[in-house]
């Protein structure tokens, strides 16, 4: 009986882990908020992700977001996890672990691996009207 209640204990402990650990966060920095992501745990079984190009953007004039090239759609980005936000004299942009940094108006091509529901983000309402695009391996064309 021992057992199973440790191993109960354990898989709920790890499962609250998980969640927990992939939720995203919002950042801010002079004004714009970006959302990171907790670690993408719960998207791996998207295998690779849709290839996009896009400009790096604000999404009423507070969330970063990107400029799809295909439609001119706006989407607010879900950044991969560690990412944060920068300001460079005037001009915000996101430094991306192992891709870089990235400054409004910068192109960019990535995987879209999935749609996140970021309703519940404490994130202007502008923002937390459309789910977020969780992106990975941003770079330069």
């Amino acid at each position: 009986m021992r057992v199973i209640v440790v191993v109960a204990i354990l898989l709920g402990g790890a499962g609250l882990w998980a969640y927990l650990a992939s939720k995203s966060d919002v950042v801010r920095a002079g004004g714009v908020v970006a959302v990171v992501d907790g670690r993408h745990m719960l998207d791996r079984d998207l295998e690779g992700g849709i290839g996009a190009f896009a400009e790096l953007t604000l999404i009423d004039g507070k969330c970063l977001g990107v400029v799809l090239s295909r439609g001119d759609k706006r989407r607010l980005v879900v950044w991969p996890h560690g990412s944060k936000l920068v300001k460079v004299g005037e001009t915000v942009g996101i430094r991306v672990p192992d891709a870089g940094t990235f400054m409004l108006g910068d192109r960019m091509t990535f995987g879209a691996v999935a749609t996140r529901d970021v309703s519940e983000l404490d994130l202007p309402s502008a923002c937390s009207d459309v789910d977020g695009m969780v992106i990975e391996s941003p770079e330069r064309p």
